[in-house]
């Protein structure tokens, strides 16, 4: 019979079914992170259909900008934008995407060695953003709306993983494996 996911309300889920197969050899599983960097986010509203219409292109070059600045003053950092309103979710994996929005969340993410380079990395884009003379473009005030001020966002030391691994080992007594059975008691 299959496993079961049950309900319970209150935030409480009943799971019903599972069972323990061994696997031939046994084995622990190891994971660990690493540190990746300090992180400062810039969240932005964008309107403007010309805009829109170029953001794609418009973050390649900001991006490109800024990395090949970071490259001459011998700064390490990385940028990545996170656009909401057009597959903000999923991404490239969204199975139908969407055309033509009318407005996005751009989550801009920068991420570097220290916290004062994350912040200045952030800064850069968030600028460059803001003031980018694309094709078309009508307004000279500002590319971006902020619903926060001031705009960029400090959220600390960032981690990533850096240890997923299985390890085969000979001592099962390590970890010994106890088995409950809710409805009948201890194996």
């Amino acid at each position: 019979r299959g496993v079961e996911f049950i309900d319970m309300g209150r935030g409480m889920v009943k799971v019903r079914g599972t069972r323990f197969v061994p696997t031939p050899s046994y084995a622990v599983k190891l994971e660990g992170v690493r540190s990746a960097g300090f992180r400062t986010i810039s969240i932005a509203g964008i309107r403007d259909p010309i805009m829109i219409g170029s953001i794609d292109e418009i973050l390649d070059v900001v991006r490109s900008t800024v990395q090949d600045s970071l490259g001459r003053e011998g700064r390490d950092g990385r940028v990545d934008f996170h656009l909401y309103g057009r597959n903000g979710v999923m991404g490239d994996l969204e199975p139908e995407p969407a055309a033509h929005p009318i407005e996005l969340g751009l989550l801009i993410e920068a991420v570097a060695p220290t916290q004062e380079d994350a912040d200045t990395i952030c800064s850069l884009v968030r600028s460059s953003l803001l003031h980018y003379g694309y094709p078309g473009r009508i307004a000279t005030a500002g590319n971006l709306a902020f619903p926060f001020s001031p705009s960029d966002i400090r959220t600390g030391e960032v981690f990533e993983f850096h240890i997923y691994h299985l390890l085969e080992i000979e001592n099962e007594g390590l970890f010994p494996i106890v088995t409950i059975d809710v409805d009948g008691g201890t194996e």
